[in-house]
């Protein structure tokens, strides 16, 4: 049986210029999808000044694959960890 892939998510840590080393984490397909929805929520919230808010990284921690099969399961979900030392 053939297994085909349907949709792909990714787990995105998000740091901002400011907010002193903290970390964001959004779920998108996306990095600039993650970035820009973060920083419509910090603009709503009016968090930090409007320079804090740019990104500086957008690393990708983890790879949600949601796969199709024609298996007694349809849907198997696997979640992927990067290795990657940054």
């Amino acid at each position: 049986n053939k297994i085909k892939k349907m949709k792909t998510t990714k787990l995105f840590e998000i740091k901002l210029r400011g907010f002193s080393g903290r970390k964001f984490y959004v779920v998108d397909v996306e990095s600039t999808n993650a970035y820009n929805r973060l920083r419509k929520y910090l603009d709503k919230e009016d968090y930090g000044n409007s320079y804090e808010r740019e990104f500086e990284r957008i690393t990708v921690i983890a790879t949600d694959y949601i796969l199709d099969s024609t298996d007694a399961i349809n849907y198997k979900s696997f979640l992927l960890m990067d290795n990657k030392e940054n």
